[in-house]
């Protein structure tokens, strides 16, 4: 089966291990439970992204692997780059300074197996090779 979805939070465990999924219950979080930044962690986070990190990013990505919602691969994108680098620049940075990103790019088709369960805790490990 095939479905669309938007990217969202649907649901947090809290630290009884019990899932919360109403709106409501998510605010019951306590903020301690999330990962605070530094300093020099937000200074980062705020820099302007360069042309070259755009363009690594895209060449970085396996050219055939998926179809973008917009039916091309990322090959496409790769091999065109001469002729439309220009307009993916000024898109990307358009997005990283608030450009309202229309929610049909956002959507992805994704198959799920009747089998495998809605949601998964997936540990975060550190410091420990993959």
């Amino acid at each position: 089966m095939h479905r669309r979805k938007i990217n969202r939070i649907t649901a947090l465990r809290n630290t009884n291990g019990d899932w919360l999924e109403k709106p409501g219950k998510l605010g019951e979080i306590p903020s301690s439970r999330f990962l605070s930044l530094e300093d020099s962690d937000i200074n980062f986070l705020q820099k302007e992204v360069t042309d070259e990190e755009i363009k690594a990013t895209l060449f970085d990505m396996a050219p055939l692997k998926a179809l973008g919602s917009d039916g091309y691969h990322v090959f496409f994108f790769q091999n065109q780059w001469d002729n439309i680098g220009g307009a993916v620049y000024a898109w990307v940075k358009e997005v990283f300074n608030g450009r309202h990103i229309n929610p049909e790019l956002n959507n992805t088709n994704r198959s799920y197996h009747k089998d495998w369960p809605t949601r998964r805790n997936i540990p975060i490990q550190t410091n420990k090779p993959l």
